[in-house]
């Protein structure tokens, strides 16, 4: 069962009566919702309880909120593969909204977050002469890019690891019903003997697609390591992707840029942090140093406004 969460906004467009929250379920099946207008577009901003990972709907019309489930389920599922969350396992999750359970929000934290998120939302899409699909696509990666204090790492990368423990624990307590039903047809000693050797088969299946999906998560960042070193020119300890970035970076008096460059935010350290090994990306706000947090090697990022 999914739970949406529905802001009192967004209720009133969907003409959705709202029940109370179920006692038990699990915060990873529940999404907070809010509507807001922007560029005179109706938009809907969703955001998971349990890993602050969200997304936003833009353009919506009177049809759209009849679908509303549909809707909901179609752009999780294209974010999610956007975001390099794995097929299968977004097909084992968006099972779920067989059932859908439409109650009021309930954590304050989470709508404040939600708010935060539309500001920067809505503060992209102004300066956009144009809102088209590939706008909200960079909109929608960005945003879970975005640093929560609370949150221990960004919020794509929780709801990876969430997915993944779903995938886990299905496969885990598939082994265990396999091995219940086993144990009922045992008739001798040889068969139980049969039955351990097949757990241990199990064991080592699930060991190695944790390894294999270890490799993959490394071969895609040291691919993306490179992509960024070969980007362009480098400076000290740089790595600029564009000669563009390079220009405005360079335009900075080098006393500032050496002061932005020592305060940066660790996400790992909790606290200010000097960046380094860092490329230079080009932004319509400015530009962005990413690199790595000179005390714990953890990756950060410092944006820098025109």
């Amino acid at each position: 069962m999914i739970v949406l969460q529905l802001t009192k906004k967004l209720a009133a467009e969907l003409k959705a009566p709202l029940a109370d929250k179920p006692d038990a379920f699990r915060p990873l099946y529940g999404w907070h919702a809010h509507y807001f207008v922007s560029k005179r577009r109706k938009c809907v901003l969703l955001m998971n309880n349990e890993t602050s990972y969200n997304f936003m709907i833009f353009g919506l019309v009177q049809k759209d909120f009849k679908r509303f489930n549909a809707l909901v389920a179609e752009h999780l599922s294209k974010n999610l593969l956007a975001d390099g969350m794995d097929q299968v396992q977004i097909d084992q999750y968006l099972q779920s909204f067989g059932d859908i359970h439409y109650s009021p929000t309930s954590d304050r934290s989470i709508l404040s977050q939600i708010n935060e998120v539309i500001m920067y939302a809505q503060h992209r899409m102004e300066d956009m002469t144009e809102v088209d699909e590939s706008g909200i696509y960079q909109i929608n990666r960005f945003l879970n890019r975005y640093v929560f204090l609370k949150l221990s790492k960004y919020s794509r990368e929780i709801m990876k690891d969430a997915l993944d423990g779903l995938s886990l624990e299905k496969s885990t307590a598939g082994n265990q019903e396999s091995m219940v039903t086993d144990e009922k047809n045992v008739e001798d000693i040889g068969k139980n003997e049969k039955n351990v050797e097949d757990i241990g088969k199990n064991k080592k299946n699930v060991e190695n697609i944790e390894k294999n999906e270890k490799n993959e998560k490394n071969e895609r960042k040291e691919k993306s390591s490179k992509e960024k070193k070969n980007a362009g020119k480098q400076e000290g300890n740089t790595g600029a992707i564009s000669m563009a970035a390079m220009k405005k970076w360079l335009a900075i008096p080098e006393n500032t840029r050496r002061e932005y460059t020592k305060n940066a935010w660790c996400w790992k350290c909790s606290d200010e942090a000097t960046i380094k090994d860092y490329s230079v990306e080009l932004d319509k706000h400015g530009i962005i140093l990413e690199g790595k947090c000179a005390s714990c090697d953890s990756e950060i990022s410092r944006y820098i406004e025109n």
